[in-house]
């Protein structure tokens, strides 16, 4: 877990809970661990697994803020048919969980995925957009799905203090929360420099080493 930082006055407003495969291994980096799973047709289970292992922390996490969490988009178009039962063990404190979309491959069928979204924030839960402006976290996601939360990372963000073009196009991701009544955050913070920036660009909350490690 690490903290989500209001940047106007540094209080912690949630934590993020942050996956990794077994240290040391060729699969510690999740990025490779969840493309192993995409190649093995076992998204469904790594997720499960992973919102199980969150569940024993849930209730000193929802005491002191809001928790969020990354699942895959094809995560979410499996919930339309397998049910919202794997989310059981947040229902206590469903208002406090952000879940992130991460988009590591296109949504092909947006009606379904838009439905169980609508589903999830029936339910009380929010919504967030992982790393908005990379990939496929488009303009048209955000359209689509009306999140919560906008979240500027890496692919955006690494950089923005000396790409004049980066620095641009954070400010117009960091912009479109503002016709739809969401939070922006970015990350990764690990810098002066960076918050200096961030602040800067209109972002009100972060999450990074500058202020903690996981």
């Amino acid at each position: 877990f690490q903290p989500v930082v209001d940047l106007n006055n540094g209080t912690v407003i949630g934590y993020e809970a942050l996956s990794r495969g077994p240290a040391g291994t060729d699969i510690e980096n999740p990025e490779v661990l969840f493309e192993l799973a995409r190649d093995f047709d076992l998204v469904w289970e790594l997720e499960s697994l992973c919102i199980e292992n969150i569940r024993p922390w849930l209730g000193e996490v929802c005491q002191r803020g809001l928790l969020f969490f990354n699942v895959e988009s094809y995560f979410i178009q499996q919930l339309h048919y397998r049910g919202t039962g794997v989310f059981e063990s947040f229902f206590s404190c469903h208002r406090q969980v952000v879940i992130e979309v991460t988009e590591r491959s296109a949504i092909r069928d947006y009606g379904t995925f838009r439905r169980a979204l609508h589903e999830l924030k029936t339910m009380g839960f929010k919504i967030a957009i992982d790393d908005c402006g990379s990939g496929y976290a488009t303009l048209e996601a955000i359209a689509e799905l009306k999140p919560d939360y906008l979240k500027v990372g890496h692919s955006l963000f690494n950089g923005v203090e000396r790409d004049p073009i980066r620095r641009r196009l954070v400010d117009l991701v960091a912009r479109c929360p503002d016709s739809i009544g969401a939070g922006t955050i970015a990350e990764p913070i690990g810098t002066e420099e960076r918050l200096r920036v961030t602040r800067e660009l209109g972002i009100d909350t972060g999450r990074g080493s500058l202020f903690a490690s996981p």
